[in-house]
Parts: C-alpha cells; sequence; structure tokens
C-alpha cells in the first residue's frame, strides 16, 4: 500500500496551486520527481499489468496456447468470442491510456524545462539537475 508523509502531501499541493496561479510565482522544488506527478503512475502501472494480461489473453486465443486453451474448454466457442471482444476492448483502451499519459507527460516536462528553468530535459541526458541558490536544504 502506498502512504504519503506529510510533506509529500505538502508538496503535491504548493505544485497545484502552482499550476493553478498560471505558473506564477516560483516553483515548488523537489529533488526527484515532481510529487504530483507520483499519484499519476499508480494508473499507469495498473494499466501496464492489465495489457499484458489481456495481451497473454488474445495471443492465447489466437494461437490456441495457454491461457486461451483453459478459456475453449471452459466455456466452448462462444466464451472464447465474448472473452475476447472483452479483452480486446480493453487492451485498446489501455492503449490510448498509454499514448494519453505520455502525451501528458511530455506536456509536464516542457512546462516544467520553461517554467522551473532548471534544465530538467538536459538533466535526463547527463543525469545532474541545477537548482536556484538557496532553494535546497544542505543535511
Amino acid at each position: 500500500m502506498i502512504s504519503f508523509k506529510r510533506e509529500h502531501w505538502a508538496a503535491i499541493g504548493a505544485n497545484i496551486k502552482w499550476y493553478l496561479s498560471g505558473f506564477k510565482g516560483h516553483p515548488p522544488v523537489s529533488i526527484g520527481h515532481n510529487p504530483l506527478a507520483s499519484l499519476f503512475y499508480l494508473p499507469l502501472f495498473v494499466v501496464l499489468g492489465v495489457q499484458v494480461l489481456t495481451g497473454i489473453t488474445l495471443a492465447g486465443l489466437e494461437y490456441d496456447i495457454f491461457p486461451g486453451t483453459i478459456i475453449k474448454s471452459l466455456w466452448g466457442l462462444g466464451g472464447v468470442d465474448a472473452v475476447g471482444d472483452a479483452a480486446e476492448e480493453v487492451h485498446e483502451f489501455g492503449f490510448y491510456f498509454i499514448l494519453f499519459f505520455f502525451f501528458c507527460h511530455m506536456g509536464g516536462l516542457i512546462v516544467h524545462e520553461i517554467g522551473e528553468r532548471n534544465g530538467l530535459l538536459s538533466s535526463m541526458i547527463h543525469g545532474k539537475k541545477y537548482f536556484p541558490r538557496g532553494s535546497v536544504e544542505k543535511e
């Protein structure tokens, strides 16, 4: 189960406030990934898992291998059509969700690159993220 600390929720609130203000003022500083983004990764991982399951099911039905053989033996051809149609619809929805997530992710990258001006894109390449002076506390 995912549990967030009070600081994490405060960082999520600060990000939402910055977005709703039209990116005015100073953006909240996050050393790692944007805390608000963490809320969106859970649905992505669920959809990716469902993509695997529906993909295996569709392949099994198409090529008469596991798990398609079990479905055919339990429900017959009528069940195969129903399960295949349902799995295909869910798999297609997952594909569109992944595309949506990708474009939102790229949009977020552009917004943060322009709004924060800390070289987020280049930090993904060379691994060094730059912060304004005094924005990060030393431990």
